[in-house]
């Protein structure tokens, strides 16, 4: 391939080439047929680069004969710049009177494919050793060509992996490392290369994972779990890997390839996650959750025991802590804050467990202590508490006041001891304050109230008195509408507008609330349809769903029937669960959230951050969105723990791959910091607060004519998305 032109540069001879049959006549026609029949590329040019003779697949390079060759150069029959190089390779053979081997590209003449060559040239010579020409014979190479690349690449790819690779022979023995796995593990290749992974075993999995292991590759060739491993510095870290089984041709095993995530920040974000969804992050102790499950335990504990004492459960809360951040500043109250809660730990010991219920009040459990003793010991806490405290250079006095309540006397759970707390409190305060007062079960009033108040609500329902209004939720960047929240309000003959907050808890210690969330659901279901009767499209809307009511076993049957019912596709209704529902739910909560789903409505974890779910658990759970609690959005502005805890729900939720919505969305800054931090949506007073459907529709028309969400929502729907890819 390659010619040299002849001396005057053109590309025709400018003398007769000696007959190419003549090279061969010592060698007779068993060379020529050896020669004309090789499947290589082979040919035969003369020291001025023409053609003397060729074979046949030769020909089919050029698409010509032999003949029609003979007497042409590289130009014309390559392009211009293949010729060039053919050249040079001629020279170079020429110039070094011996063996010249390289890889050249090739293009086919009549289809235009180019292919990868091995070619070797040397000179060839005949009697007396004068020069005839350049032999050149070719070999196609361009699998192997593209076989090398693809392995070169495979190793580049291998060794630039984020993730940790290790591979092993079929023995188990580690045969290559890359160097993610080297980061992460600490270990360099050549101290692993050789031995068995069991280097890295942590003994933090036992024999049971490792056994599951083998017979889930033994089965499926293939294995994905969360390992435990020790780091060459002794340090564990977590490796979420696939380990793949590759096999030969016959099926043998010849290697297996592990591929590993290196999990440490996420299970880092999720301790401190943890740590924060249980603990008040201004004083660090157990917050409300936490308090509620001690003193559960403790009860039950206590239940089952023939020792003296009980459980008491008192109460704190500070006289007057709002006039100190009105006057002073929340940075002052903060400061009392802490100095109260550690003075209530120095007060109360190692035998008592010391929470934060919020606010101003805090909360002390003791165990086996006489109900006498415990009244006199916080007697003497009242004097303790109310030294005094420098504040901004003055000594500031803050008295406290306490609740008590004592089991089995005033309370049979954890619950109800509490709320009796909280009430002999209140009874506390509205003496005076500076004082302790234990429960009085002589009064009857609120229990009373709550019965009549119960009466009246189980006739509310089929009377009609329960109504959906409507709160709309807003995209944080393009205040776009993107859906509403229908909140259930009464309206009383008598009493007019009564607060969900007095009727729902109640609702939710009975099956009422079942039927108000039922009622709830088919009322919204309409309203959704007759939105989109009116050409305003699919708007989402979110109803909030009780305990009972998730745990209906007939509920999602019936979310089928009601979709039906109204024509609404799938997505367009959500259900809102709170955190802590889904904690003390029974069962699996996981299938029922996935029967939900297989329903045809979005889920969405209501009042994020309140509850003490850990990340683990949040993962295995199929829902669509989490809501910030309100309490961590209202000082965000002003209060960094409370950003802090936003901003890391918020980027929990976005590593999962689920929606984030803030509620309680009050001022201009509290979206902005919220955007900044990659929160999606938001609902709250800054945009609009819960309408009946009449003036919801009015607002809509004034905020966003056109176009509507639906839009999005129907493009989804149409192309057949999932409840949870939609809007």
């Amino acid at each position: 391939m390659d010619a040299q032109e002849s001396e005057t540069g053109t590309g025709s001879a400018a003398a007769p080439p000696q007959d190419g049959g003549s090279l061969w006549a010592a060698g007779a026609d068993l060379t020529r047929i050896l020669f004309r029949g090789l499947p290589d590329l082979a040919w035969l040019k003369d020291p001025q680069g023409r053609y003397l003779c060729c074979n046949a697949a030769f020909e089919r390079i050029v698409g010509c004969t032999e003949a029609e060759l003979r007497g042409r150069t590289d130009v014309d029959v390559f392009s211009a710049e293949e010729a060039a190089f053919f050249r040079s390779n001629d020279r170079g053979a020429l110039e070094r009177d011996g063996l010249h081997v390289n890889e050249e590209w090739l293009t086919f003449r009549d289809t235009g494919e180019r292919r990868r060559y091995e070619v070797l040239k040397t000179p060839l010579r005949g009697q007396d050793a004068v020069l005839i020409g350049v032999l050149g014979v070719a070999r196609d190479i361009t699998r192997q060509h593209h076989q090398d690349e693809a392995l070169r690449l495979a190793a580049r790819i291998f060794e630039s992996a984020g993730e940790s690779i290790l591979v092993t022979d079929a023995a188990g023995d580690i045969v290559a490392v890359n160097a993610a796995f080297s980061r992460i593990s600490g270990y360099p290749a050549e101290e692993v290369i050789g031995r068995n992974p069991r280097l890295l075993r942590s003994g933090r999995q036992g024999p049971a994972f490792a056994a599951r292991m083998w017979r889930q590759l033994a089965v499926h060739d293939r294995f994905q779990g969360e390992f435990w491993n020790r780091a060459r510095d002794g340090r564990l870290y977590p490796l979420l890997q696939t380990i793949t089984v590759l096999r030969d041709e016959v099926g043998r095993i010849t290697h297996y390839v592990g591929v590993g995530a290196d999990l440490s920040r996420l299970h880092e974000a999720e301790q401190r996650s943890h740590h924060l969804r249980l603990h008040d992050t201004l004083t660090d102790l157990p917050n409300r959750q936490v308090i509620a499950a001690r003193l559960h335990a403790a009860i039950e504990t206590r239940r089952g025991s023939d020792r003296a004492g009980g459980v008491a459960l008192l109460v704190i809360g500070l006289d007057g802590f709002k006039s100190i951040n009105d006057s002073l500043g929340h940075a002052a109250g903060d400061r009392v804050l802490v100095e109260m809660a550690e003075r209530l730990r120095v007060l109360a010991g190692g035998q008592s467990f010391v929470g934060r219920l919020g606010g101003d009040e805090f909360v002390v459990v003791r165990v086996d202590a006489g109900l006498e003793r415990v009244q006199a010991e916080a007697r003497d806490w009242l004097a303790a508490l109310a030294e005094p405290i420098e504040l901004q250079g003055h000594a500031v006095t803050i008295t406290v006041s306490i609740g008590l309540g004592h089991f089995p006397e005033d309370g049979d759970s954890a619950d109800t001891l509490l709320r009796h707390a909280e009430s002999a409190l209140r009874g506390a305060k509205g003496e005076g304050r500076n004082t302790l007062r234990r429960y009085d079960p002589l009064q009857h009033q609120a229990s009373l109230e709550r019965l009549l108040l119960l009466s009246s609500l189980r006739r509310a329902v089929p009377a009609g008195e329960l109504h959906a209004w409507y709160q709309p939720k807003l995209d944080l960047h393009s205040r776009a509408l993107v859906g509403a929240e229908a909140l259930v309000r009464w309206l009383h003959p008598e009493l007019g507008w009564v607060s969900p907050a007095q009727f729902i808890p109640v609702a939710e210690q009975t099956d009422l609330i079942v039927a108000i969330g039922e009622r709830m659901l088919d009322t919204v279901a309409a309203q959704v349809a007759r939105w989109h009767v009116q050409g305003r499209g699919w708007l989402p809307v979110a109803v909030n769903l009780g305990a009972r009511h998730f745990a209906d076993a007939g509920l999602p049957a019936r979310l089928q029937a009601l979709r039906e019912r109204h024509g609404l596709p799938p997505g367009v209704l959500e259900l809102e669960i709170t955190e802590s529902m889904l904690m003390t739910a029974g069962g699996a909560p996981e299938q029922r959230l996935a029967e939900l789903r297989q329903a045809g409505v979005k889920l969405s974890i209501d009042d994020f951050g309140t509850g003490y779910s850990s990340l683990s658990y949040l993962k295995r759970l199929p829902v669509d969105t989490l809501k910030i609690d309100r309490s961590f959005v209202a000082a965000i502005e002003s209060d960094r723990r409370d950003l802090s805890i936003a901003t890391t729900i918020i980027a929990l939720a976005r590593g999962l791959g689920l929606t984030v919505v803030a509620e309680g969305v009050e001022t201009e800054g509290q979206r902005e910091l919220l955007e900044q931090e990659g929160c999606a949506q938001g609902q709250g007073w800054l945009f609009a607060h819960a309408m009946p459907p009449a003036e919801f529709e009015a607002w809509w028309q004034v905020w966003a004519p056109s176009p509507g969400p639906q839009d999005h929502f129907d493009a989804a729907a149409a192309a057949g998305a999932a409840p949870n890819q939609l809007v």
